[in-house]
């Protein structure tokens, strides 16, 4: 199966993991290039976007064996609760900050062989590190809006990344 298949099985879990917490979890759970959010993103967006697609074994064999690193970026916009003001909510808000959020993912997605077994790989998916937060401005998400300030952050992200994903594919001769 494609790449395709696991950023979809992917997104999938990920929708329903997340269902009570992420709003609109079809609209702000999606597959994107980037981490970044759509233009009409909600207050929480998770994107899952590909990270590498790499071969582990390069030598020349009759077996090509491809491994997968994806990203999960996870965005808050910060309007609730400015950094100077209480920068806490948005990093560890019990459910809903980043570092829950992080948590909630690293522990759906690592070493899920049912998943990575319906995307045609397998192995898992692991997890290596999570990157952020990272303060993001106005156009992080594509936003006119003047309540986003030019300077001041319009909300943070975070990046859980992972790597694996190994599937085996013959190649024909």
């Amino acid at each position: 199966m494609s790449i395709g298949s696991l950023l979809l099985k992917v997104r999938d879990k990920l929708r329903i993991e997340f269902k009570d917490i992420v709003p609109s979890p079809t609209h702000n759970i999606r597959i994107g290039l980037s981490g970044q959010p759509i233009a009409t993103a909600g207050e929480i967006y998770i994107a899952v976007h590909l990270r590498d697609w790499s071969n582990p074994e390069p030598g020349i064999t009759s077996m090509l064996k491809d491994e997968i690193g994806l990203l999960v970026t996870t965005t808050i916009r910060s309007r609730k609760y400015p950094e100077d003001r209480d920068p806490d909510e948005v990093l560890v808000k019990a459910v809903k900050g980043l570092t829950d959020i992080s948590d909630v993912i690293r522990a759906s997605l690592h070493g899920n062989n049912t998943l990575s077994s319906s995307a045609g790989r397998i192995e898992p998916l692991k997890w290596i590190t999570c990157i952020g937060p990272s303060p993001q401005l106005k156009d992080w998400y594509r936003s006119n809006d003047p309540f986003d300030g030019d300077m001041q952050p319009a909300g943070y992200s975070m990046e859980v990344v992972f790597t694996g994903g190994l599937r085996t594919v013959a190649i024909p001769c």
